[in-house]
């Protein structure tokens, strides 16, 4: 972003940074005032002024470089550390410059809202509800409220239960917010992991593999390392769920990750809670039905 032409600078750092406009370039500053040149780095968020306003944009890279113009300085470095990676930077420059569109775009379009109005990556603690009452005091107190007692005996059933695990339930926060309201469900803090772990143990030790299934596994982990696409083909009922949650705790287990793609959103409840139910791991939910908060923890996850 030029000023004034100064050709007499001496060499300075610059910080290469993207900004959500409809423009195909990025745009140079110096380091905020009073701040290290070593605190800002590719992949960290940072203030930046433009025109009469102040944006947030993504530095993509820092040079040392003698400037041609008199360069505006940074408001404010966002982050302690790059959000972003130097692959999946890379992987958003190849995308912008693929696709034709402006790189801060692509970048906006990466991140959840919170983060492109330059709020911070942590959000509260998750809350955890417990049952407060016996089932057949639910179930004759909430007979007209059909969802309201889907979610009380689905927290009962899990208790403690996180609140993430109820969306199974969709728009579950009204249910929600009157078992509360009528002492039926609490807030429980205590921690659930225990519990869950022997849980999935006991899962997986109750379901014992057919041939066809074990043969279908064995396949797909000899595959690895490397790419190899399998096609599992099975009635509904037969069992093809189990393999895949076989195979991706299997994976887990070895520090890897596993990417599960649903065809649908009506799919993704029996899905996820298939998974969250079997799987020792955090599982990040992602799709265009979940409200700004639900993307941001599912991103920072």
């Amino acid at each position: 972003m030029a000023m004034a032409e100064n050709a007499a600078q001496a060499p300075c750092r610059i910080a290469r940074v993207a900004v959500d406009v409809p423009v195909r370039k990025a745009f140079d500053y110096l380091p905020p005032a009073g701040v290290a040149v070593t605190a800002v780095a590719p992949g960290m968020r940072v203030r930046a002024p433009f025109g009469k306003t102040s944006v947030v944009g993504m530095v993509l890279s820092v040079r040392e470089d003698r400037p041609r113009f008199t360069l505006k300085r940074l408001e404010a470095v966002l982050d302690d550390a790059p959000l972003l990676d130097r692959r999946l930077l890379e992987f958003l420059q190849w995308s912008s410059d693929y696709y034709h569109h402006p790189i801060g775009e692509v970048i906006a379009n990466a991140l959840p809202k919170r983060l492109r109005a330059g709020k911070g990556l942590e959000m509260p603690t998750e809350v955890v509800w417990r049952a407060c009452a016996a089932g057949d005091t639910a179930r004759a107190r909430l007979a007209r409220a059909p969802k309201q007692l889907a979610v009380f005996e689905f927290i009962a059933t899990r208790a403690p239960c996180p609140q993430s695990r109820l969306k199974t339930f969709g728009n579950y926060r009204a249910a929600l917010a009157n078992l509360a309201a009528k002492g039926l469900i609490a807030p429980d803090e205590a921690d659930a992991d225990k519990r869950r772990s022997s849980e999935r143990e006991a899962a997986a030790a109750d379901i014992e593999l057919t041939d066809e299934q074990q043969t279908a596994l064995e396949r797909l982990l000899q595959s690895r390392p490397g790419f190899k696409s399998f096609l599992l083909f099975g009635v509904t009922g037969s069992g093809k769920t189990e393999v895949y949650l076989r195979a991706a705790a299997r994976c887990i287990s070895e520090g890897r990750q596993v990417l599960v793609l649903v065809p649908e959103i009506g799919l993704t409840p029996q899905i996820y809670e298939s998974f969250a139910h079997r799987l020792d791991a955090r599982i990040a939910l992602s799709h265009s039905g979940l409200s700004g908060g639900e993307r941001h923890r599912a991103w920072a996850d």
